[in-house]
């Protein structure tokens, strides 16, 4: 149950509009919905995991998930 806790959290801090991005460090696509619910409430944010950690779905969320490597500072 951690991931729909730190789902509630993101969502409670998008709609709080807390900042004006948010990253989530997962490797587990458990956390798509929350993330993919956050950009919907027009939140810029991403998932941040390991290098050959994505799985299928995370492939369908490249926009979204992005490993350490490839992330522009």
């Amino acid at each position: 149950m951690v991931d729909t806790a730190l789902v509630a959290d993101l969502l409670g801090l998008v709609n709080r509009r807390e900042a004006d991005r948010y990253l989530v460090v997962s490797d587990d696509d458990d956390m798509l919905p929350g993330i993919f619910a956050a950009e919907a409430a027009g939140a810029a944010s991403m998932m941040l995991s390991r290098p050959g950690m994505s799985s299928r779905f995370m492939a369908h969320a490249a926009d979204l998930v992005h490993t350490y490597q490839n992330v522009k500072t």
